[in-house]
């Protein structure tokens, strides 16, 4: 918030969340797909994974706070609710404070996180996670660039780069992951 920003000096910030900012410049620079992601040893270990009823609960690797306010499992409800399809038991399955954890057991074979494409994109590319079950679905959250409501030329130039640097990332993506479908 705006009181928060001013008292802690802060002159910007990069969010991903929902937005929805008051008293605040917030202009959202990258959109984000999610796709279920899992190591390519992970695979080789398990039945094959070919539509969303074959994912177990105890497979699934859970970001806990995807954004402030999130629910638990808020990235793979919305998942399985855009794939029209009946999520399994959560019961099971691991949790984490932050999305780079639950990624970073999914790279270590330990089941399947939830990627976001901005998140695993690299990693994808590599060949070191593996996406399932595509075409991705859009998020409900963005990654929006916050400053107060009259940013500094510098804080402008540093929006305009975030922009460019989307664009970019967004090439990349179309040619990398299954995009969503209209």
């Amino acid at each position: 918030d705006r009181t928060r920003m001013v008292r802690d000096g802060v002159e910007a910030a990069v969010r991903f969340d929902l937005g929805g900012y008051r008293d605040l410049s917030a202009a959202v620079f990258l959109d984000e797909w999610l796709i279920p992601v899992a190591s390519p040893e992970f695979l080789a270990r398990h039945p094959p994974i070919t539509q969303p009823d074959d994912l177990r609960g105890e497979w699934l690797l859970h970001d806990g706070s995807a954004w402030d306010g999130a629910d638990t499992y808020e990235e793979w409800q919305h998942w399985f609710a855009q794939r029209k399809a009946t999520p399994p038991p959560w019961a099971g399955g691991q949790q984490f404070n932050l999305s780079q954890l639950a990624l970073g057991a999914a790279l270590a074979g330990q089941g399947i996180a939830m990627g976001r494409a901005a998140l695993v994109l690299q990693d994808v590319k590599a060949g070191r996670l593996v996406p399932l079950l595509g075409p991705c679905v859009p998020s409900r959250a963005a990654y929006s660039f916050v400053t107060t409501t009259h940013p500094s030329p510098v804080m402008q130039l540093v929006r305009d780069w975030l922009a460019d640097e989307a664009a970019r990332f967004c090439q990349q993506r179309k040619q990398t992951l299954p995009a969503p479908t209209e």
